[in-house]
């Protein structure tokens, strides 16, 4: 059975003047467990929808989305999403408090949230950023080496949002623009 399968799913949005626009048409593809899959096309072809559509945050128009063979039928937490912006990061938190904020939303206790944290940290290469476990100014996100006046090294920000995501128990990742 696919990780993934997309059969003939099809995406349109109308605008405020009535007219239908098809974002995405008859996508299918299937995409195994460990395999390496990337999306490529030019800018407003359909590849960020596919992926909105994928983490359950819109719906196809026509078609059938299965995740291990279960239909995608909205948001979910064994779906994790790194967005494409610079906000995907709270500023007054620590790179690990970041990593942990997730684990906390679950309810994850206090010791165990660090273990993991850092062990994601170290996963996408960051541990560098978590500094001292009893340092209260452990590396916040702004002040990241690489960055322009307050503005967090990007592709750092980036991994410290794939860290977030825990993903070290199996899972997949999806991403748009995936430069780091």
């Amino acid at each position: 059975m696919a990780l993934v399968s997309f059969h003939e799913v099809q995406k349109t949005y109308r605008s405020l003047q009535g007219i239908d626009y098809v974002a995405v048409e008859r996508f299918s593809v299937e995409i195994e467990a460990g395999e390496f899959f990337c999306l490529l096309g030019p800018s407003g072809c359909g590849k960020t929808t596919v992926l909105k559509m994928l983490a359950g945050f819109e719906p196809p128009t026509a078609g059938r989305i299965l995740m291990e063979g279960r239909p995608v039928m909205g948001a979910s937490r064994d779906r994790g999403v790194v967005f494409q912006g610079d906000d995907s990061l709270y500023g007054w938190l620590s790179a690990v408090e970041n990593v942990e904020f997730g684990l906390r939303m679950r309810g994850v206790g206090k010791t165990e949230r660090r273990e993991r944290a850092m062990r994601y940290l170290e996963l996408v290469g960051l541990e560098h950023l978590a500094g001292r476990a009893h340092d209260r100014s452990l590396h916040h996100p702004r002040h990241r080496r690489g960055g322009h006046a307050g503005q967090p090294h990007r592709r750092d920000a980036r991994r410290a949002a794939v860290a977030g995501q825990g993903r070290d128990r199996g899972g997949a990742e999806w991403r748009a623009q995936p430069d780091g």
